[in-house]
């Protein structure tokens, strides 16, 4: 018997990507989306709708929470009326009692001062924006509704917006030099079908709690940038920087997400790199 299973958000990067992925497993997809969507596919349900609080969710459906602006400084712009509007979003999808709820929340909610590898139950950082502050105040909703917390690293792939570190690289392979902000900043990258696969056994588990879903390898600014330029025959291109070094680290820990959904990434960062620059070269 098919499970009925709900993508909140469907018109953004991963959550597109996702339901490509589950086309042909064993689901009833309704696709529920604010903005436009072009491609659309045979045998899925699309809501788009004006806003979330007219979303028509099935019951008993498992429900992927997406439906938020992943853009940092769009979100802190809006400043307390996006805080307002996230959690009278997530306590309405929660009103409709589906059997599970999946929160995509972000590994950002981590100190970034620490040398450790984070797990779920580290301490996460005081929210100094509006961004970290509703992610914590949105997973704090969806914990005592005994839901899932997925915790993700910085996803990149092809599709993915242009204002990332990968895209801020690549848009200057061609000039005489790269400009970044600065070199020591530590992030955890993951391949998108390595996300795709973890949600996958999300969706197909009973598991409740938060996990976090990374590569559980991190790895700095400069080091990335020069795997990149490496990658794309720029090995000679001067990298610069607009400020000083400064300790910026998130580093993850995977463990409870492999044990309890016997999953692990397979692409590492290089890979990926060439993957997507292959992607690119296609378009």
């Amino acid at each position: 018997m098919k499970k009925d299973i709900v993508i909140l958000g469907s018109s953004g990067f991963i959550a597109k990507a996702f339901i490509k992925s589950i086309l042909n497993k064993n689901f009833n997809i309704t696709a529920i989306h604010r903005s436009n969507i072009e491609d659309k596919y045979p045998g899925i349900s699309y809501q788009n709708v004006m806003s979330y609080l007219e979303a028509k969710i099935p019951q008993n459906s498992i429900v992927f929470h997406f439906a938020e602006t992943a853009d940092k400084a769009e979100v802190n712009k809006q400043g307390f009326s996006y805080i307002k509007r996230v959690e009278e979003q997530v306590l309405y999808f929660l009103s409709k009692k589906p059997i599970r709820f999946i929160y995509t929340s972000s590994t950002s909610v981590y100190n970034d001062q620490s040398s450790l590898y984070l797990n779920p139950d580290s301490i996460l950082s005081e929210p100094n924006d509006v961004y970290s502050r509703a992610k914590v105040l949105v997973e704090n909703i969806v914990k005592r509704n005994n839901g899932v917390i997925l915790r993700l690293s910085n996803i990149f792939g092809s599709g993915m917006s242009n204002r990332n570190i990968f895209s801020n690289i690549l848009s200057q392979i061609h000039n005489s030099e790269i400009i970044l902000n600065d070199s020591s900043s530590e992030r955890d990258y993951l391949w998108i079908d390595d996300l795709l696969s973890a949600l996958y056994h999300v969706a197909i588990k009973e598991a409740t709690g938060v996990f976090n879903v990374a590569s559980g390898k991190s790895i700095s600014v400069e080091s990335l940038c020069k795997l990149i330029l490496t990658a794309t025959n720029k090995e000679h291109l001067q990298i610069k920087y607009r400020f000083p070094p400064c300790y910026s680290s998130i580093k993850i820990d995977i463990s409870k997400t492999t044990e309890c959904f016997n999953w692990i990434p397979k692409t590492n960062i290089l890979d990926g790199i060439h993957k997507l620059i292959g992607d690119m070269s296609e378009k």
